[in-house]
């Protein structure tokens, strides 16, 4: 997570706010990967950070998608 914070925080084509909210969900999504639950109970959480992916631009969506993907290999 905080070498994907950098990443986010080094893209020239997003706005400060877009990363602001962009760094303060992936908090939150850390929180949830970081927790002690099963795979089903994780996705349940984090769907709605799938979601709100959707809306992204392509170049900040495929840096996060692989988050999802941890969560099915724990």
């Amino acid at each position: 997570f905080t070498d994907l914070r950098l990443e986010i925080g080094m893209m020239e084509n997003i706005s400060k706010y877009e990363k602001d909210e962009i760094i303060e969900k992936l908090g939150e999504m850390e929180e949830i990967c970081s927790q002690v639950l099963f795979k089903r109970q994780k996705w349940e959480l984090m769907r709605e950070y799938l979601v709100w992916l959707s809306g992204k631009d392509v170049d900040v969506a495929f840096r996060i998608l692989p988050i999802f993907l941890k969560i099915y290999k724990k």
